[in-house]
């Protein structure tokens, strides 16, 4: 009976205590339970006290011939509560509740449990999509959700700039940020405003304030023709981005901003070398970094910045206002969490570690990365006083992945931070993540699509190649316009990827096998139909003696040709059913240019 309680729940509780006998509940005062928002449970068929014992987000619940009774340390907590409550309950034909007699107590471990999705590069969802991902998120018990910006929301004034890309208006954010509000789920504002600044420079008159506003060469030796980075030392730019910061921060009650500042690629190579030549690149860092805290405090906010330079420059941790949190990031297995936070920790600044889902720019997913990853990351952040975790989500080059493949990332991650336990064994982890995947996510009993979710992401010749922050598949689609991993592909010549279209073949075995996958299972069916397509042409283009698409034969390259088209098409039919129109071009855009080289 305990295991049957357990497996309906998302996250094995601290204490369960199972007794015998059910309470049944008239579905008329069971109905005020169904439509929970964040804060005590409506008057009915539950009592509510607050324990000021438990953490906010801990509760209790007893079950008995009595009633039901929660105890819960803050609103979160009976948010929670109900959460649970409804997972234990069967509803009879006759509309009858039925909910077994149980004592469960339950609180996280983590305090801060986030997902932050990338809507500037290039997919900006439908705020359906966004709503379903809340409510997911909600699910699954995390409390915080960030919406990564470089130049997709409206602000005023600079409608050029994102006119045609998908902007959210402040009426959706207030939308957004209500939604997730009601399911106990802070939305932290996020916005670049040091690197990644390229959208904006696309157009002349912001490109004054660029660092190098003529274009540079990237640090893997590609020139890029337009800059990325903000100029540290022109006073124009802190007026222009206390513009945009008006703009968008007011929007959001939660008192935490994320600023950005990562990977500023030009950074003291232009317009500020003088300056970083005299005082140092980590000085002029900080001081920039400074002014915009003074900013950001003019709207009643606390910073959150990206780490990656600091934690370069440690000498210069110790100067780093105590009130400013360092968000530590790292996608790859190897990822040195553990050390980092160390070195915050013992400096006595506040941090947080940021992990990914390995899911761009790999089409299908990287699990055994992603796993690693998270693993370090969540356990860093426990072990060491930080203030939570982030999964992010990105999309890099294109955001070519479908929305379900982050799915497997995110519920591993929700379980691990919740009960940080569950990384004690790797494969138990695992195990649960698909039990979570299947029944509560893809509604699925038979396990059939997360097991055919976990193979798409598990493919082997991503893990024998390993392509830092990617897939050798997903670039190979693309090195026509990214050209970074051309010197690894020698080793990739010798690869049969029999073990990959296999794999593939099982999966889209499994998945036609469901009826009524719905959404999700067509996602998943697509993204196993454009990884067979990948591996299919990888195999032809490795086998070339100049890694070049022209050097296929050409009756081979107008079949890829066509099965690309058919790709495409759905492509597009799938993206705006999920996703606004902004952005779509710019993605699809660099299949289109695989498509015009193979009808060359």
């Amino acid at each position: 009976m305990e295991e049957k309680i357990l497996r309906r729940l998302v996250h094995r509780p601290r204490r369960l205590v199972v007794r015998g006998g059910v309470l049944e509940v008239p579905a008329g005062e069971w109905t005020g339970l169904e439509g929970g928002r964040c804060g005590p449970p409506p008057a009915g068929p539950v009592s509510f006290t607050r324990s000021s014992g438990l953490p906010p987000e801990g509760f209790r619940i007893a079950v008995g011939a009595g009633g039901i009774s929660i105890e819960a340390g803050g609103d979160p907590g009976a948010f929670r509560a109900v959460q649970t409550l409804r997972l234990l309950a069967d509803r009879e034909e006759g509309g009858t509740v039925r909910v077994p007699f149980v004592e469960l107590e339950d609180w996280p471990d983590l305090p801060r449990r986030g997902l932050m999705i990338d809507v500037s590069r290039d997919k900006v969802p439908r705020l359906s999509t966004l709503f379903w991902i809340v409510d997911v998120c909600a699910l699954l018990g995390l409390n915080e959700l960030q919406l990564y910006t470089e130049h997709t929301f409206a602000y005023r004034g600079h409608e050029r700039v994102w006119k045609d890309a998908g902007a959210y208006t402040p009426e959706d954010v207030s939308r957004i940020v209500s939604y997730a509000a009601e399911r106990g789920i802070t939305v932290i504002p996020n916005q670049n405003s040091l690197g990644h600044m390229e959208r904006w420079f696309a157009h002349p008159e912001y490109r004054i304030l660029a660092e190098k506003p003529e274009g540079f060469m990237d640090p893997w030796g590609v020139w890029r023709g337009i800059p990325t980075t903000l100029c540290p030392v022109d006073e124009r730019v802190f007026p222009f981005l206390e513009d945009l910061f008006s703009q968008l921060f007011p929007l959001f009650p939660a008192g935490l901003c994320n600023v950005g500042g990562d990977e500023p690629f030009e950074f003291g190579v232009g317009r500020s070398a003088e300056e970083v030549k005299r005082k140092g690149a980590a000085r002029v860092y900080l001081s920039y970094m400074l002014r915009l805290k003074g900013i950001v405090e003019r709207f009643g906010k606390r910073m959150q910045m990206w780490g990656d330079f600091v934690l370069s420059h440690p000498e210069i941790l110790g100067e780093l206002p105590r009130d400013v949190e360092v968000a530590d990031w790292g996608y790859e297995a190897d990822y040195p969490f553990e050390r980092n936070a160390v070195l915050l920790a013992e400096a006595g600044i506040p941090f947080s570690t940021c992990v990914g889902t390995s899911c761009w720019l790999s089409l299908g997913g990287r699990w055994p990365n992603a796993r690693e990853n998270m693993r370090r990351g969540i356990r860093a952040a426990a072990a060491h006083g930080g203030k939570g975790a982030l999964l992010t989500e990105w999309g890099d080059q294109g955001h070519f992945q479908q929305w379900v493949t982050m799915l497997l990332p995110l519920v591993a991650y929700a379980l691990a931070s919740w009960h940080t336990s569950v990384l004690d064994d790797v494969e138990e982890w695992e195990d649960e993540t698909t039990r979570v995947l299947s029944s509560h996510v893809y509604g699925d009993p038979s396990g059939a699509l997360a097991e055919a979710h976990l193979l798409l992401s598990s493919l082997p010749t991503i893990e024998k190649a390993h392509f830092h922050n990617s897939s050798p598949f997903a670039v190979l689609l693309i090195d026509h316009v990214y050209p970074y991993y051309r010197k690894e592909y020698p080793r990739l010549a010798s690869m049969s990827f029999d073990e990959d279209r296999e794999q593939i073949e099982r999966a889209s075995s499994l998945i036609a096998g469901v009826e009524g996958g719905g959404i999700l299972g067509d996602e998943l069916d697509f993204t196993a139909r454009m990884l067979g397509f990948a591996v299919e042409f990888a195999r032809h283009f490795l086998a070339t003696p100049d890694f070049s698409v022209v050097e296929i034969p050409r009756e081979v390259r107008r079949s890829l040709a066509e099965h690309l088209d058919a790709l495409l098409f759905e492509y597009e039919v799938r993206w705006k059913l999920r996703n606004r129109e902004g952005g779509f071009e710019d993605s699809v855009g660099r299949l289109r240019a695989l498509r015009s080289v193979l009808m060359h």
